[in-house]
């Protein structure tokens, strides 16, 4: 079976290696990364069960192509939530793109609702095309969703300007009148 270049198994969209009908899926197998179109190596549970379905459906005769990856992951460190998705600054210039971020920060909630906590966030576009690459956010709560909404609006390909436009939820018990994903595409201007 080959190895490709990140120390894991080759595969193609259909998750077949380079041997006839020997598929690779999971922590095991490289996969496309949606914004580079390159071959990653990101074992998470997400990407690697989607691989499984794909492969499985493939195995039975059906043919169905995995999209890839962003690497968009969360974890908590006691009450702190870290998450990222898509492309950081530096690898954003490594695959060619000419990097320019934001950091916001905001509340949760709106000001004058009590209990909003802290939250940070970077977020990274390509500055010719405005397109959306990556971000992190680190703060008390909502961080997971904010990180899949980001997730979801780099996969769909947004601009800055998409992303202004969001008709995102509100209501003060649950965000900021001015949504810190919304604040940042105004900053970084479409």
């Amino acid at each position: 079976v080959k190895v490709g270049k990140t120390g894991a198994i080759e595969t193609d969209s259909r998750m077949r290696t380079n041997l006839e009908n020997v598929f690779a899926v999971g922590d095991c197998a490289e996969c496309r990364h949606m914004i580079t179109g390159k071959n990653v190596w990101i074992p998470l549970a997400p990407g690697a069960n989607k691989m499984g379905y794909v492969a499985g459906i493939n195995i039975a005769g059906g043919d169905i192509e995995f999209p890839g990856v962003l690497g968009t992951q969360i974890t908590k460190f006691f009450d702190l939530e870290i998450a990222g998705t898509g492309l950081n600054e530096k690898q954003a210039r490594e695959a060619g793109f000419e990097p320019k971020s934001t950091f916001i920060k905001a509340l949760t909630k709106v000001h004058y609702y009590p209990g909003g906590k802290e939250t940070r966030l970077k977020v990274i576009i390509d500055s010719k095309t405005k397109r959306v690459l990556g971000a992190q956010i680190v703060g008390y709560e909502a961080v997971f969703a904010r990180v899949n909404t980001m997730a979801a609006a780099i996969q769909a390909g947004f601009t800055t300007k998409d992303l202004f436009f969001a008709d995102l939820a509100y209501a003060p018990p649950f965000a900021p009148t001015w949504e810190p994903l919304i604040v940042a595409a105004r900053v970084l201007k479409f």
